[in-house]
């Protein structure tokens, strides 16, 4: 029951917002007291016979693992990540951002190539801010606490984050 909670607030966004897809984006590694953040940001392409796709913190690593050998098949997604050293140099925030950057960008060339260039695209991120390469785009753009335990395509790229974490 949880996946299609997931599934259905995610089509109400779409709806509510005129959009064809959302590019879920989360991060993992924040509490971590020395080492990288990543990033994963996410596009459901397929939502059938996706109830594998959970928040990420609800899953064991196994499952983790698993689901994510599954993403493929179902979704297009990408990783970024920002070393300690970035981290030292300009702070976990802005580390994050970096992270959740790389991702968005190398997957946006996919999404447009699946949904089409004129395709209507938003973003979800989960968090309470924005981050300001999001500002800087034309898209419509979210900023959500929890929302990897609400929409399926951030619940995704949870897993792809946390996963690459691991």
């Amino acid at each position: 029951m949880r996946h299609e909670a997931l599934a259905l607030m995610e089509q109400g966004v779409r709806v509510r917002y005129g959009l064809d897809t959302v590019i879920g984006i989360d991060e993992a590694g924040r509490g971590a007291l020395a080492g990288p953040v990543y990033a994963g940001a996410c596009a459901v392409t397929d939502t059938r016979e996706t109830a594998f796709i959970n928040d990420s913190k609800v899953l064991s690593r196994r499952q983790r693992e698993q689901a994510f050998d599954l993403l493929p098949d179902h979704a297009l997604f990408a990783t970024g990540f920002t070393s300690a050293a970035q981290i030292d140099a300009c702070g976990i925030l802005q580390a994050t951002y970096q992270a959740m950057e790389m991702a968005f960008q190398d997957l946006l060339p996919r999404v447009r190539e699946h949904w089409g260039n004129s395709a209507r695209i938003g973003v979800v991120v989960d968090g309470p801010l924005l981050p300001p390469f999001l500002v800087a785009q034309q898209i419509t753009a979210l900023a959500v606490v929890d929302a990897d335990a609400l929409l399926l395509s951030v619940a995704a790229a949870s897993i792809a984050a946390k996963t690459k974490e691991e």
